[in-house]
């Protein structure tokens, strides 16, 4: 009978510790596939400003499969786009979460940027952009995050959309998302989008002192047809380094008038 109790008692025991291995799925770092892209407000640009294709960026997006998702130019119940809030149908469509951004109010509705997150988004605020230098430009906006991801960790993902006419706004509104940057020294932080600026201007080289960008060679981006110039990016925050593990311009050139980015990131 000792023996048998000992024996049950080793059993449990054995039985016990086994259930405290670690997880094998369960890591010291977290790869996220993070993806950013200017829609056009779902109007492909080789149709008319009235023709609204959401079910081709779903496509994209789905093709992709990425875990974090920054969009621009997003519409949310306006006329042009028949009345529909892009962000929650593009995010029923991929079963994410969402948080839409307004920048503007337009056509009886909103325009501005979405984040689409596998995981569970915990806070979410839009940040104003400053336009001192050029005030009648359109409102500017950072739609920022954070996302609870698995194993206990927490990032904060942004999306945004600088000044597309004026270089004094962009410096300003670089200024701000740099300031953005250095009160975030709890969490990573990537802040993704349409900066309507190449990697060699001067409101870009600003960004790159407080932010990594995730291309070395940038390829092009905009417009989708035919691209020329590198203006959407995906910037880390230098405070948490994360290493980019690959990074690729998606040559979906229906859809949108940019080209999205896809990158693989590893979170420490």
């Amino acid at each position: 009978m000792n023996r048998l109790i000992s024996f049950i008692t080793a059993l449990i025991v054995f039985t016990s510790c086994a259930s405290l291995k670690p997880n094998p799925n369960t890591t010291s770092t977290s790869t996220l596939r993070i993806l950013t892209y200017n829609i056009h407000h779902a109007n492909p640009p080789s149709k008319p400003e009235g023709e609204i294709d959401l079910t081709a960026i779903c496509k994209v997006l789905k093709d992709a499969n990425p875990d974090l998702i920054a969009l621009q130019e997003v519409d949310s119940n306006t006329i042009r786009s028949g009345n529909i809030d892009q962000a929650k149908e593009i995010a029923e469509q991929l079963d994410m979460h969402y948080y839409f951004a307004k920048a503007i109010d337009f056509q009886g509705g909103s325009y501005g940027q979405a984040i689409l997150s596998r995981y569970p988004i915990i806070t979410a605020q839009t940040i104003p952009l400053p336009d001192d230098a050029v005030p009648e430009n359109e409102d500017r906006i950072v739609a920022s995050t954070t996302i609870s991801l698995p194993n206990n960790k927490t990032i904060r993902f942004a999306s945004t959309h600088l000044d597309a006419s004026s270089v004094e706004n962009r410096l300003l509104q670089v200024a701000r998302i740099k300031e953005l940057g250095q009160g975030e020294q709890a969490l990573p932080f990537i802040i993704a989008g349409d900066f309507n600026a190449s990697k060699k201007s001067k409101p870009i080289r600003r960004l790159q002192e407080q932010f990594d960008l995730g291309c070395s060679h940038c390829e092009f981006t905009s417009p989708a047809q035919g691209p020329i110039r590198t203006i959407d990016f995906i910037a880390i925050n230098k405070a948490h380094p994360c290493r980019v593990l690959s990074y690729q311009v998606i040559h979906e050139t229906y859809a949108s008038d940019h080209l999205p980015i896809l990158a693989s990131v590893e979170i420490p």
